[in-house]
């Protein structure tokens, strides 16, 4: 449905769902059986509850007043009012985006929200305005933002999780009436948020700690209070051993694992790098994930993993010492030839960064040159550690380690934030040593953190025996259920307010695909038999943590930002309609913590398209220079889901889709066949993309739900 369509002529448009409100033709309100509740800057009465309960009848004891020091008229992107302003004694600043009268519909949205966007300024609101919604952006507390992981209790992580985003968007219906008194008349906007990844669990949270204030949300590429560091650790053990220790396996790897390949990832494989990938895999990593594996890295461990040392200070020390443990055991014989402990003033700064760069080494600010050769499998990771009795043991975090030279290496430390000092007083000739101790404990921590032993937390059944009990020694902290609350300030109970659609990706290596189901279990005991009425889980495949950025990502992956948008649509249309969106996906859990979608349209339900594609019939075909081949594609939308609108064909698969489809008449299914004659010897991946759209409209930017299939040719002389 066009969110447009919701405004007549005549005036406001009834809601089916509005709130005590029919609204009539010219702006007038009648009430209906209560008063309407403007949810004003403050109330007598002050929220309570830990962590704090806020609703529409109470008001937080801190964001309780609000002030307004900007309004401005911009053009940029689009016409609209912007409106700033802050929470007097606090370092919380929000910002409203206002469209014209004749765009808005009623509602605000809140988001995209993440705990490192923390920024109300700037926000592009178009997505919004054409939803009939302002926008509604805030800093997250500003200063009250713990971006570095703290001990429990040393920050209040409520501030940044729901509280501020809560009293901004209870304030702004304040300031939308007044906008909008003219056109609208006294009502009640609804209220949606969403956010991805930290995001996704500060929309949880919104969602479980406020009443009446938001009406629904969109949790995307979904987080758990379990990820961190858990899923950075499986990737760094199966890069370091498959990538970085010599011979590197990831070209055959991904050779079985694409269109027409062996199907067995194994096959190269030693013990050690098959037990890695495969604890990997069981534990969720999406196997098709590893396709840009030269451009890998560890991802956010650098950060998440200063938790380890804050709830287990002893890990790596036991790593390292006490039976039971890999780095104590090492079962391969593999462990001490990459473990760097080095002695304190082992090496010398050489030089720090400058700009411009300056000689010897030409470095960027940032950059320290220090003495002495460093692997960088073995350098990225650890810690560089000052042995300045100036600097007390500062150490940092090395993001990338590469050679300057025989005699020296260029390290890259994660200095001047999240907790990590400055390099302002590192200079040439301090002291300073290098230890990847934790590090490469963190590789095996998975092993040691099972959650209680609780089959909701299948993902650890890597590392259990067929009793579901573990098989390796277990920590007395486990870090994750210790600090649940670290990111959002609330425990994800499934016992939220409102209604919930959740978009998580499938070839997601951030926020892998089971935790969305995780979090579905807990809603399923809240909601029992009626989790339909309120909750909805929809997977997007072909899609990760972020959309492609070039062309290699573009023939391998989709933007999920279309989907996002529809199952935002959806819910506001569920909340204030009645308008149930499409059916959750359908899927599967196989191969330890894999999710599976079944193979059709028809059977996979939800909101993507579902693209199948083959090359003379199947998913292969070997031929010879100059020889002609026939690929045969169908393009299904779920039922309900919308019609499709593009398709493009990119035969050399470099992600560029230089021919597009003709698809005919615009309808839910679609049907193509096509002829490409190759000229050239080499390994080809085709690419069909495909998208469709809710009402079927070719022309509207947003809301194009995007799907691809891919096989393969391969040409010979």
């Amino acid at each position: 449905m066009n969110p447009m369509n919701r405004i007549k002529k005549s005036g406001y448009r009834s809601r089916r769902c509005g709130r005590f409100v029919q609204w009539i033709a010219g702006g007038t309100a009648v009430v209906l059986g209560a008063s309407l509740t403007l949810a004003s800057a403050a109330s007598a009465v002050d929220c309570t509850g830990d962590p704090l309960f806020i609703t529409d009848q109470c008001t937080d004891p801190r964001f309780n007043n609000p002030q307004i020091d900007l309004v401005e008229q911009h053009t940029n992107p689009v016409p609209h009012t912007f409106m700033h302003g802050y929470f007097a004694g606090t370092d919380a600043k929000f910002a409203f985006y206002f469209p014209p009268a004749e765009q808005y519909a009623g509602l605000f949205i809140l988001g995209p929200t993440h705990q490192l966007t923390n920024n109300e300024n700037g926000r592009d609101p178009t997505f919004a305005f054409a939803s009939g919604a302002y926008l509604v952006a805030t800093n997250l507390g500003g200063s009250e933002n713990p971006l570095l992981p703290l001990p429990i209790g040393a920050a209040d992580t409520s501030i940044r999780g729901y509280r501020v985003n809560t009293a901004a968007a209870r304030f702004s219906r304040v300031k939308a009436n007044e906008v909008y008194a003219a056109s609208h008349g006294a009502h009640r906007p609804y209220g949606y948020i969403y956010g991805g990844s930290g995001g996704s669990y500060m929309t949880i949270c919104t969602l479980q700690q406020t009443s009446g204030i938001f009406d629904g949300g969109v949790p995307f590429i979904s987080a758990n209070h379990m990820a961190t560091p858990y899923t950075y650790d499986v990737r760094i053990l199966v890069l370091r051993l498959l990538r970085d220790s010599g011979v590197n396996q990831f070209p055959a790897l991904m050779d079985a694992i694409d269109p027409g390949g062996s199907g067995d990832p194994l096959a190269t494989l030693n013990a050690e790098q098959a037990q890695a990938y495969t604890e990997a895999t069981r534990f969720g990593f999406p196997p098709r994930g590893w396709w840009d594996w030269p451009n890998m890295t560890q991802g956010a461990l650098s950060l998440t993993a200063l938790e380890v040392p804050i709830q287990d200070p002893t890990y790596a020390e036991d790593f390292w010492n006490l039976p039971g443990y890999a780095g104590h055991d090492d079962p391969f014989g593999t462990l001490a030839g990459v473990r760097v402990n080095e002695s304190p003033g082992a090496r010398t700064v050489l030089q720090v960064g400058s700009s411009p760069p300056a000689p010897p080494f030409f470095i960027p600010p940032g950059v320290v040159a220090i003495s002495g050769a460093l692997n960088p499998a073995k350098g990225t990771g650890a810690y560089l550690i000052s042995d300045d009795p100036t600097q007390a043991g500062e150490k940092w975090p090395l993001v990338a380690v590469f050679p300057l030279g025989p005699s020296a290496t260029g390290v890259f430390p994660f200095a001047g934030g999240f907790g990590f000092p400055p390099l302002t007083n590192v200079q040439a000739g301090d002291p300073m040593h290098i230890d990847n101790s934790l590090v490469i404990g963190l590789q095996y921590y998975n092993r040691y953190q099972d959650p209680n032993g609780d089959p909701e937390y299948f993902a650890w059944n890597a590392w259990r025996d067929e009793n579901g009990d573990p098989i390796y020694v277990q920590r007395e902290h486990i870090t994750g259920l210790e600090r649940a609350t670290s990111s959002a300030g609330c425990v994800e109970s499934g016992q939220f307010q409102g209604k919930m659609a959740v978009v998580n990706n499938l070839i997601d290596i951030d926020a892998t695909p089971w935790y969305a189901d995780w979090y579905r279990t807990q809603v399923k005991k809240f909601l029992g038999k009626k989790i339909d009425d309120r909750y909805r889980i929809y997977y997007n495949d072909h899609a990760m943590h972020g959309n492609p950025t070039n062309p290699a990502g573009n023939a391998r992956i989709v933007s999920y930002t279309g989907m996002l948008q529809q199952t935002v649509r959806d819910v506001t249309a569920w909340v204030e309609q009645g308008v149930k969106p499409p059916t959750s996906t359908k899927y599967a859990i196989a191969d330890g913590a894999q999710i599976v979608v079944p193979p059709t349209a028809d059977e996979r339900k939800g909101l993507q398209p579902v693209v199948t594609l083959t090359v003379n019939g199947g998913q292969r075909a070997d031929i010879s220079v100059g020889d002609t081949v026939t690929f045969l594609a169908n393009i299904k939308v779920p039922p309900g889901a919308g019609k499709v609108v593009i398709a493009e064909w990119d035969f050399n698969g470099a992600g560029t889709y230089p021919d597009p489809a003709n698809i005919g008449a615009i309808r839910p299914e679609v049907n193509l066949e096509a002829t490409h004659t190759y000229n050239t010897p080499g390994t080809y991946f085709p690419v069909l993309r495909a998208a469709s759209q809710r009402d079927g409209d070719p022309n509207d930017p947003f809301t194009r739900v995007n799907n691809l299939a891919r096989v393969r040719v391969v040409v010979t002389e």
